[in-house]
């Protein structure tokens, strides 16, 4: 008897669904690192800044290779200055932490408002907005540590990234059953990947 594999929009929603556990476990090894005083917030920058860099090298590999040209120029001129501040030199204080974020977040939003239009409804696009979304969330930690003597975690923030990890891995399990007839799965995702890292930043606070 022939057997059918999982739906493309199965696949995808669990694509964009085992990100996002991926980069939750990120963020909260990051939390329990500054909390328990095993990192420095300026390394942890430091480190966030090159990660990033190298994220958005690879993923502009992959939309060369997915339309076969580059991101437009408006685009590319705001990935070129997001990457000169990314290479800033070490921000040893609030007050340089505060001038190099303020300046990569208004860059990153720019960037994810055109990538997210210019890409629309492909596959893609959701690593793009993950990637986004799992800077700026730790742009918001690092933030908070520059700024706060004391960081500790709170049980109900351990709470709440326990339980949007078990809502993640339901959409594993049963992607499809959590498709609505009719429902746009691209616009699924994109609400899945926006509503949960705004859930975790208001966990945060």
């Amino acid at each position: 008897m022939k057997t059918t594999g999982p739906s493309p929009e199965k696949r995808f929603l669990v694509s964009v669904a085992e990100n996002l556990l991926a980069a939750q476990q990120e963020i909260d090894d990051l939390i329990l690192q500054l909390a328990l005083g095993k990192a420095e917030a300026k390394d942890k920058f430091e480190e966030l800044k090159k990660d990033f860099k190298a994220s958005m090298a690879s993923l502009k590999l992959q939309v060369i290779s997915f339309t076969g040209s580059g991101v437009n120029k408006k685009t590319q001129d705001a990935i070129e200055q997001l990457e000169n501040v990314l290479e800033k030199p070490e921000a040893n204080g609030l007050i340089e932490f505060e001038a190099q974020r303020t300046k990569l977040l208004a860059l990153v939003e720019t960037i994810q408002n055109e990538v997210e239009e210019w890409l629309s409804n492909k596959q893609l696009s959701h690593e793009f907005i993950n990637e986004f979304e799992k800077f700026k969330l730790k742009l918001e930690i690092l933030n908070l540590k520059f700024a706060l003597k004391r960081f500790e975690v709170k049980d109900s923030v351990q709470d709440f990234f326990k339980d949007s990890a078990k809502a993640l891995h339901r959409i594993v399990d049963s992607a499809e059953d959590s498709i609505a007839e009719g429902e746009d799965v691209w616009i699924k995702a994109k609400k899945t990947i926006h509503d949960t890292y705004k859930s975790l930043k208001k966990a945060l606070h």
